[in-house]
């Protein structure tokens, strides 16, 4: 028979007690002593590091969950090696030992929280361990499932058509960096040089885009088959010194890329610039607009009607912008707009019709209690609305429509996240519990399955998340 027997204690600091595995072989037949000797031989030379529990080994799997209906969860994680075991853990309860990387939890209760791990085994003991993922399996729950994606900073999002993830956001020293959300995907350089926030986009022929700015000026890289090529737009944007220089960028009826920026452009303050990829190359619309922007406030009508949003450089209002054969036109300001931050996120409903939502400071400018507002153009005109009010001051918001129900996330100064939306005309908000740590930007996309997808960065620890929720 064969047996394992090691030692280990607990290091300081949750030092992972380890064993070292040595083999002996006890009695038996001639066939198991030879098996025996034949294994011991495999291993000679060798030192193989095995953990006593679960708990021990390495957190290197990286473990997806995916609600596919009330009662049916897929998991999938990325291997540990070869040759290994999974055990499927839920709720604390082991479930499943399997040899693949994916495995369907079934039935489960609708409308219940759950949470699972996976531990992966070997001949000599525990080799590795997964984060742990939770969700709700009912569509109408509230809860999300958060989890840390990468390393990085102010973080934008996108998805395709078949609902993969899409993640463009800033890694320092080491520029621009992408990544397609699943596993065993790992981030990618988009450009060493590209500094401050990026803004992501998916055509209608699946081809990934991202817009930045770089010491070059205004740049713009897709994604091929194997490598990401980029470009200078315009060598004479602004380098982004800092997150809220943008730039937004947004594709129209005929899937030419559009990015909005800022330019000098000889007067006191900095111009917007929409530039716009054609056949031919780069061609731009010198707004004339001075203001700040955002990586959601450009959108494209399905008429081709190109909409912005902008708050001014002092941030003393919120406008939305529409082109008309005559030039800009200013359709809709408010003032008393935040004090910093970026330009407010635009979205479109089914209708092409233009949403925006930002923070607004109560009058007297000296108080500290903000408002976040959210303004629509319908049949009758322009509506404004309140959705929350805060002790202190409003920092960011992102926008999305979902059908006809908007959906909004906003931080506070605190960096604290909460989700609103209007359902049969009435506002809720819902703060994101577990989140980890204080926030500074955040970018919402809606799958086509309906998922809310919202990517925020962790101030403290520099690193990105992703909060996922059936709506």
């Amino acid at each position: 028979m064969w047996n394992a027997l090691g030692w280990g204690g607990q290091g300081a600091r949750g030092e992972p007690a380890r064993r070292r595995a040595s083999l002996r072989c006890a009695g038996g037949r001639a066939a198991a002593l030879a098996a025996c000797m034949a294994a011991l031989a495999a291993c000679s030379g060798s030192d193989v590091p095995v953990f006593s529990t679960p708990g021990d080994a390495p957190q290197s799997i990286v473990l997806t969950a995916r609600a596919l209906d009330a009662t049916t969860v897929a998991l999938e994680w990325t291997s540990a090696g070869s040759g290994l075991a999974y055990q499927v853990e839920r709720n604390g309860a082991m479930v499943a030992t399997v040899g693949s990387l994916q495995w369907l939890d079934r039935p489960l209760s609708a409308g219940q929280r759950y949470c699972w791990r996976v531990a992966a085994r070997s001949g000599f003991g525990w080799q590795a361990r997964s984060n742990e993922v939770c969700l709700g399996t009912d569509p109408g729950t509230t809860d999300w499932r958060v989890e840390r994606v990468a390393t990085g900073r102010w973080p934008s999002v996108a998805v395709d058509a078949a609902g993969d993830l899409h993640l463009c956001f800033n890694q320092g020293v080491a520029g621009i960096a992408y990544l397609r959300v699943g596993p065993g995907r790992s981030p990618e350089t988009v450009d060493a040089d590209g500094l401050a926030r990026c803004s992501i986009g998916v055509d209608p022929g699946g081809v990934v885009h991202v817009a930045y700015l770089s010491r070059f000026g205004l740049r713009h890289a897709t994604r091929g088959a194997v490598a990401w090529s980029a470009e200078t737009v315009d060598a004479q944007a602004l380098p982004g010194a800092q997150r809220f220089d943008g730039p937004a960028l947004a594709f129209g009826p005929d899937a030419r890329p559009r990015i909005a920026y800022r330019r000098l452009t000889g007067s006191a303050l900095p111009t917007l610039v929409v530039a716009t990829r054609d056949a031919v190359g780069w061609r731009f619309d010198l707004t004339g607009i001075p203001g700040l922007v955002g990586p959601r406030s450009l959108a494209v009508d399905a008429a081709g009607t190109v909409w912005l949003a902008t708050t001014d450089e002092l941030g003393q209002s919120a406008t939305a912008w529409q082109r008309v054969a005559a030039g800009w036109s200013n359709a809709y300001s408010q003032s008393l707009a935040p004090t910093r931050g970026e330009g407010p996120p635009l979205a479109l409903d089914a209708s092409g019709a233009p949403r925006f939502g930002w923070w607004q400071r109560a009058a007297p400018t000296t108080t500290a209690v903000t408002t976040l507002r959210w303004a629509e153009s319908g049949a009758t005109g322009w509506r404004n609305e309140t959705i929350d009010t805060v002790a202190t001051a409003g920092f960011g918001v992102a926008v999305a429509m979902s059908g006809a129900v908007p959906r909004l996330v906003s931080i506070d100064e605190a960096g604290a996240l909460r989700v609103h939306s209007r359902i049969a005309g009435a506002w809720s908000s819902q703060a994101l519990d577990a989140q980890g740590g204080a926030a500074a930007a955040v970018d919402l996309a809606i799958g086509p399955d309906g998922q809310l997808r919202m990517v925020f960065d962790r101030v403290v620890e520099g690193s990105v998340a992703l909060a996922s929720r059936l709506p």
